[in-house]
């Protein structure tokens, strides 16, 4: 059930039934506003969801102005900006707790007898006298008398570096880049699901590297490092490939605007991760009709589609009315997801008797696709917002997952092609039914 309606309750009798703090409360659909037509459970959640939030939600809580000035604060800041304000507030304690045990003069204040103690001097004095360098660089690094023994001595090195470490201008630090190249992206129109993984592995890249990275350090030590890590995440090969390919292609990209010279390295054919092709899980005669007989009519349409034509969830969410012959029942399509792609055939997939039946069961009243929800809204959507952040529905994946299944519905497509490549007159035709583009001459 979506969650929508498990927020509206639970629905019987033209009404909503809802425990409240213990108690069941009910309302009945003319009480929510709505015409005797609408007194259905699909059409009237929504309705119901509302009346709810507004009849027992929680009251927003009012926050005096210094809280509430830090709420806003903290609700448009991300968590990285949060945990790198974190770490920069600890090692701005950690460098004043080091300083309040050095004099200017550079010789500890609460060290042992064998250091003399300076003259002590008059407050105003003191108060505005600099710190010498060679104080704070002695306090951080090396041997030297103000450590105690409670210090860290790797992580006052490490702050040490940090304090030495000149500050990278934004236009040259990782980071800026990394949104930049995801801005062309956008702009080139690439599609919200590629655009996703795009997006999704850069920003694991640029953890790894650190935001501020000055990308003109990039040289063949960054690749072999990047690669070396890499190899050692516990992710699979293909995950690995991916984060690889998209780390080679943010290199390029850094080359392409002048900002540093190509790593000889980078093009290295030692440097990649082979992906072994996985054995096909194949299933019996039985075992496919068994689970096609358990399917209600909606889901059972999803598989034989699957089966019939090498659907996916996208594939079957994207047929339009111009692809289908309703005389001869045929679809004739390209895939949807190298549908732009030239080499990519068109197949004509004549339709079974029972994938008829359920398709005309199902026909909606969408002006350009053959199937939507029982509301006429797309089954599959994806996009990307305003801030570039990728979104998806996928109503199809929805009902499927509300029920365990033996035979998972990306399974079907296999299972037809499986069949088909068996077959000893038409097992070249396996690629074909696929969709996919040819790969050798005999294809």
């Amino acid at each position: 059930m979506p969650r929508a309606i498990k927020k509206a309750g639970t629905f019987q009798a033209n009404g909503w039934y809802k425990m409240v703090n213990g108690v069941r409360k009910r309302v009945h659909c003319r009480d929510l506003g709505l015409p005797e037509e609408d007194w259905t459970e699909a059409r009237s959640y929504q309705a119901a969801v509302a009346y709810w939030e507004k009849a027992f939600g929680q009251p927003a809580i009012v926050l005096d102005p210094d809280n509430q000035q830090l709420a806003n604060i903290l609700e448009g800041t991300s968590p990285s900006e949060l945990r790198h304000l974190v770490n920069q507030g600890e090692m701005a304690q950690r460098v004043l707790s080091v300083l309040e045990r050095a004099s200017v003069d550079g010789i500890a204040t609460d060290c042992d007898d064998a250091f003399p103690k300076p003259t002590p001097m008059p407050d105003p004095d003191r108060a505005t006298l600099p710190i010498p360098e060679a104080v704070i660089t002695s306090a951080l690094a090396g041997d030297n008398p103000f450590y105690t023994a409670d210090d860290n001595r790797e992580e006052l090195a490490r702050i040490g570096m940090v304090l030495k470490k000149p500050k990278v201008e934004t236009a040259f630090t990782l980071r800026h880049h990394a949104n930049a190249l995801l801005h062309i992206e956008r702009a080139r129109d690439t599609k919200a699901t590629t655009y996703k993984e795009l997006k999704v592995y850069t920003d694991k890249l640029v953890e790894k590297l650190g935001e501020d990275m000055d990308v003109r350090t990039i040289n063949e030590q960054t690749v072999a490092d990047m690669y070396l890590w890499l190899r050692a995440k516990s992710w699979g090969n293909l995950t690995k490939r991916k984060a690889w390919r998209i780390f080679r292609r943010m290199v390029k990209y850094l080359y392409s605007v002048r900002l540093i010279e190509l790593p000889r390295n980078l093009g290295d054919v030692k440097l990649s991760f082979k992906v072994s092709v996985k054995k096909i899980k194949r299933y019996s005669a039985e075992e496919v009709r068994a689970e096609l007989k358990g399917l209600s009519d909606r889901l059972r349409l999803y598989s034989l589609l699957a089966l019939n034509c090498g659907m996916l969830g996208v594939d079957m969410a994207s047929i339009a009315w111009s692809e289908l012959d309703m005389k001869e029942w045929r679809i004739t399509r390209k895939r949807t997801k190298t549908g732009d792609h030239e080499n990519v055939p068109e197949v004509s997939y004549k339709l079974w008797p029972c994938t008829v039946k359920l398709l005309k069961k199902y026909l909606s009243k969408h002006d350009t696709y053959v199937l939507t929800s029982m509301t006429n809204t797309l089954l599959w959507e994806a996009w990307i917002d305003d801030q570039g952040i990728p979104k998806k529905k996928d109503l199809i994946s929805v009902q499927w997952r509300r029920k365990e299944h033996k035979i998972a519905l990306k399974d079907f497509r296999s299972i037809g092609s499986t069949v088909i490549g068996d077959h000893k007159d038409y097992g070249r035709y396996a690629s074909h039914y696929l969709g996919q583009s040819p790969m050798t001459i005999a294809d």
